[in-house]
């Protein structure tokens, strides 16, 4: 963030997708290691080899996972901070909270239950929402970045 003259100019934090880019070129490398080995030591036809049902499902989920990624890529998902308002935007809606929306901001240490670890969880509690808006930084390129603009959102907040 550029303090010039005490105005922080509002900053875009977009979503993080590389991880569908690492799981469909790891599930394609395997793919093609399991598509060799069953034509060079099994010695079949590539035709049946591309018929059997593991390399279908295989292939049925590089499928999915890229149309996913091609979803998650056409939404544009993001989130705009600045010292008196943040903005979640996609390519279909934009939501604004002012800095009188907000009640309260609270980062947060989560523990992940699938996983022994903890998360930061960004909570922003509205007036006029029942459910407080829960953010994970690490879903964000620059999440470090992302954490110190609503850390100077939270402290513009009560001032």
């Amino acid at each position: 963030m550029k303090e010039t003259t005490g105005i922080i100019k509002p900053q875009k934090f977009k979503r993080r997708l590389d991880f569908y880019l690492k799981y469909i070129s790891a599930y394609a490398i395997f793919l093609l290691i399991f598509v060799l080995l069953g034509v060079l030591f099994e010695n079949k036809p590539l035709v049946n080899v591309l018929k059997s049902p593991f390399v279908l499902l295989i292939s049925g989920i590089i499928g999915v996972s890229a149309l996913s990624l091609f979803f998650k890529k056409f939404k544009k998902l993001s989130i705009t901070v600045a010292e008196d308002f943040i903005v979640f935007k996609s390519r279909f809606r934009e939501k604004k909270y002012c800095k009188d929306d907000i009640i309260k901001i609270s980062i947060i240490r989560e523990r992940l239950k699938k996983v022994d670890r903890r998360a930061k969880v960004i909570k922003i509690v509205l007036k006029n929402r029942r459910r407080a808006l829960r953010i994970r930084p690490t879903s964000f390129l620059k999440e470090h970045e992302l954490i110190k603009a609503v850390k100077k959102l939270k402290k513009n907040l009560f001032s």
